[in-house]
Formats: C-alpha cells, sequence, structure tokens
C-alpha cells in the first residue's frame, strides 16, 4: 500500500478457519451459529446481518465481522422465519 492508506490485520491463532453465516432476528439457519445470532440480536438489535467469525482450534467462534443483510438478499427459509417472528400490518 505504500503507506498511504490505513489498513487494519487481524492475526488468526494457529490452525484457525474463518467463516460466514447469516443472522435473522438472532437466529441463523446454521444450527451451529444460533447461539452467537441470539448475542448479536441482544447486544446490537441488528434485525440482519452477514457476519463473520473466527474459529479457533478450541472450536468457540471469535467474532470478527459485522455487514448488513439487505432484505431482498434474504433465501426462502430466511423469509420464512421472519414471517414466523413478524406480525405485518398493512
Amino acid at each position: 500500500r505504500n503507506y498511504t492508506y490505513a489498513i487494519c490485520c487481524q492475526v488468526l491463532p494457529d490452525e484457525a478457519r474463518v467463516a460466514d453465516f447469516r443472522s435473522v432476528l438472532g437466529w441463523s439457519s446454521a444450527p451451529q451459529y444460533r447461539g452467537l445470532a441470539a448475542s448479536i440480536w441482544e447486544v446490537f438489535h441488528i434485525p440482519l446481518a452477514l457476519v463473520r467469525v473466527i474459529i479457533p482450534r478450541s472450536g468457540t467462534p471469535l467474532l470478527s465481522a459485522i455487514r448488513p443483510l439487505p432484505l431482498n438478499r434474504l433465501n426462502s427459509r430466511e423469509r420464512g422465519y421472519i414471517d414466523q417472528q413478524v406480525r405485518w400490518l398493512i
């Protein structure tokens, strides 16, 4: 980058891997991330999010990034979950 731009680097623990999941109203279609999705909803009140985690050797996910998940990018299972949880007033 020739010292032109500031960058942020995150050091990964040995043998760690990076994973992404989608959080919808504190729920994830991936069962292994449902607890973390619930925590993100409780702490940040973010209804729709793309979440990146680092999975170290211990297996406990470490939060790395939270990005917006646009409503129009939800899959049918996620839309179905929202329909079960939300009462729409039209």
